[in-house]
């Protein structure tokens, strides 16, 4: 069971943000991708991304394709709302794949379009394999959490 769950693929992917303290911007958004024994592609799937609070629509997120076999490379993309797209600095999933276990990726930000972030990765598991996995995205800003605005007001 110690094999990889899901590699991210092309270069990049991480970032040197160590020394900088991060606080969650967004609520507990999350989507489910099926992992099939059919060679079928699933239709994309996609959720939006709110605050904290639920309130506020932040963003969306999408993974495509939202089911497929194992050794499927797939897009996951997160593009955050005009009023956000300079307040949030860092995106990541958190892939849940059950008995194979939880593994945190970073999404890397379009150079045009701050509030596009995008990821590709790859699902690994045994040939015939079946099991639904949950991508749960988050939103981070810089600061710590007494002075960070959840977007309630905006």
């Amino acid at each position: 069971m110690g094999l990889l769950l899901w590699l991210p693929l092309g270069l990049g992917v991480s970032c040197n943000n160590d020394e900088m303290t991060w606080v969650r911007f967004n609520g507990n958004d999350f989507l489910e991708v099926e992992v099939t024994a059919a060679e079928v592609l699933g239709p994309p799937v996609s959720t939006n991304l709110t605050s904290t609070t639920g309130a506020v629509l932040l963003g969306s997120a999408s993974v495509d394709p939202g089911s497929a076999p194992t050794g499927t490379d797939h897009e996951v993309v997160v593009e955050i709302d005009d009023d956000y797209e300079e307040t949030v600095g860092r995106v990541s999933v958190e892939v849940d794949a059950g008995a194979r276990g939880t593994e945190t990726f970073e999404l890397r930000q379009d150079s045009a379009d701050h509030g596009y972030w995008w990821l590709r990765v790859r699902s690994v598991g045994d040939l015939e394999e079946e099991r639904t996995d949950r991508f749960s995205f988050r939103l981070w800003v810089p600061g710590d959490s007494g002075d960070i605005d959840t977007g309630g007001d905006r």
